[in-house]
C-alpha cells in the first residue's frame, strides 16, 4: 500500500527519472515501514518528553525488605509515524533489567534506554501509523525506599491484666532520588498484613514520610517488672541495676518481630513517657515487651564471693537486695545471665535455669525488703 502511494505521488508531480549515466545506490532496496523508520526524524520530534505531571496513577509496593515495585501509568501524546519519547522524573535507583514498558494499543518501543548523562531520564523510540494521546505503564523495581516500622503502646500504669492500646507507625525514606508524591502506597507490616495509604502531596527525594496506618489496637497485658544483670562477673562494690516493664502480650494475632522497637507511655490524658522498650519473647513463648523504666522497686546486688582458685574454676556468690517503695505489690523477674560453662552449687530450687543463665520471680507486698540470692562456679 505504502508503495502504491509513492508510485503515485512520482506520476503526479511529474518527478524526471534519473539520467542514464547517474551511478547506482549501493544501499539495499527498502520499503514500506522499514523506509519510514530508517528517515531522519522530523525538527521537533526529541520535544516528545514525559514528565510527572504527565501522571496518571503513582503505585508503590514496599516490602518487608528488598526493592520495592513501582507501576507508573502516563498519558504520553505521540506523532504519526516515528517518534522519539523521553520519560522524565524515574527513580536513579531503578532496576535496569527490571524495566518494563506497555503502551496501549499495537505499537511497542524498539528501543528503551537510560540517558547516561542523566540517570533520572530515559529514551524509547517507536512507530505509530497514527498519532494521539496513548496511555503508558511503566513497570520497574527501585532501590532506596527504605521502610521502618515501630510501635506506641500506651499502658494502664500499675494495672494487672489491664488493656492497652498497640499503635503502628511506618517510617519510609525517600532516597530514589525522584519525587513520589500522590502515590499509593501498601506497605507490608507483620506477617501477611498490609498497610494500604495514600501521600498526600509531594513527596521529594531524602525526605522522611511517616504514617499511622491504622487505628490502635487493643490488646490485654499482664504487667509486671523485670531486671536483668551478668552475674559471671567479678564487682568491686554494691550497684543498682535498672528496673524495667515486663509487658506479656494476650490476643495479639502478628505480633511484631523480636527487638523491633516501641515507645511505652501512659494511658493518662495527656500520656506520660515511660521510656523506650522492645518486643520480645518469654521463656515460655509468649510475645512481650521489655523496656521503659520504674521506681516502684529497687534492686541492689552485692557480691557475696569471688574466689578465683587457680585451677580452672572460680566460685561466685550473690546476694540480691529488692525493696517495694510503691504502696501496691508488685511482681518482678530477675534475670542472671552467665556465659560460659558453670555449675549452680546454692539456690537451685529457687532458680531457673534458662539458655542464657538463671531465672527468678518475686512477689513483693506493698512496702517489702526481701533478699535472695545463688552461688555458681565457673569453668574455664
Amino acid at each position: 500500500m505504502i508503495r502504491h502511494a509513492l508510485a503515485v505521488l512520482l506520476v503526479t508531480v511529474g518527478i524526471p527519472t534519473a539520467p542514464a549515466q547517474q551511478a547506482a545506490d549501493p544501499s539495499p532496496a527498502m520499503d514500506g515501514e522499514q523506509a519510514l523508520e530508517a528517515m531522519p526524524l522530523e525538527a521537533g520530534t526529541d520535544a516528545l518528553t514525559s514528565t510527572a505531571d504527565d501522571r496518571l496513577s503513582l503505585q508503590v509496593h514496599v516490602p518487608v525488605d528488598g526493592p520495592a515495585l513501582v507501576v507508573d501509568q502516563r498519558e504520553v501524546a505521540l506523532l504519526a509515524g516515528r517518534n522519539r519519547i523521553r520519560i522524565r522524573d524515574l527513580p536513579r535507583t531503578l532496576r535496569e533489567l527490571s524495566l518494563h514498558w506497555h503502551l496501549n494499543g499495537p505499537a511497542e518501543p524498539t528501543r528503551v534506554s537510560r540517558i547516561s548523562r542523566d540517570a533520572s531520564t530515559w529514551e524509547a523510540d517507536l512507530f505509530v501509523e497514527a498519532g494521539g494521546s496513548r496511555r503508558l505503564t511503566l513497570t520497574y523495581l527501585v532501590d532506596g525506599l527504605n521502610r521502618g516500622l515501630d510501635y506506641r503502646m500506651a499502658v494502664p500504669a500499675g494495672a494487672q491484666g489491664a488493656g492497652a492500646r498497640l499503635t503502628a507507625a511506618v517510617t519510609l525514606e525517600n532516597r530514589t532520588g525522584a519525587d513520589l508524591g500522590n502515590a499509593d502506597l501498601s506497605v507490608a507490616l507483620n506477617g501477611d498484613s498490609m498497610a494500604r495509604l495514600q501521600a498526600q502531596g509531594p513527596w521529594p527525594s531524602d525526605t522522611l514520610l511517616r504514617i499511622r496506618p491504622e487505628p490502635p489496637t487493643r490488646i490485654d497485658v499482664k504487667q509486671s517488672l523485670i531486671t536483668q544483670a551478668r552475674g559471671d562477673l567479678p564487682a568491686e562494690s554494691p550497684w543498682r541495676t535498672d528496673v524495667q516493664y515486663l509487658l506479656e502480650l494476650q490476643g495479639l494475632e502478628h505480633p511484631p518481630g523480636p527487638d523491633t522497637p516501641v515507645t511505652l507511655v501512659t494511658a493518662d490524658n495527656p500520656p506520660r513517657p515511660l521510656g523506650e522498650g522492645r518486643f520480645a519473647t518469654t521463656i515460655g513463648g509468649r510475645p512481650a515487651v521489655i523496656g521503659g523504666g520504674s521506681n516502684a522497686v529497687t534492686v541492689r546486688r552485692v557480691q557475696a564471693a569471688y574466689r578465683d582458685g587457680g585451677e580452672e574454676e572460680i566460685d561466685i556468690a550473690w546476694r540480691i537486695e529488692l525493696h517495694n517503695r510503691d504502696r501496691v505489690a508488685h511482681r518482678i523477674t530477675l534475670i542472671e545471665r552467665i556465659d560460659g560453662g558453670w555449675t549452680i552449687e546454692e539456690g537451685e530450687d529457687d532458680w531457673q535455669r534458662t539458655p542464657v543463665g538463671l531465672s527468678r520471680q518475686v512477689n513483693l507486698a506493698a512496702g517489702e525488703r526481701r533478699e535472695v540470692g545463688y552461688r555458681i562456679q565457673l569453668f574455664r
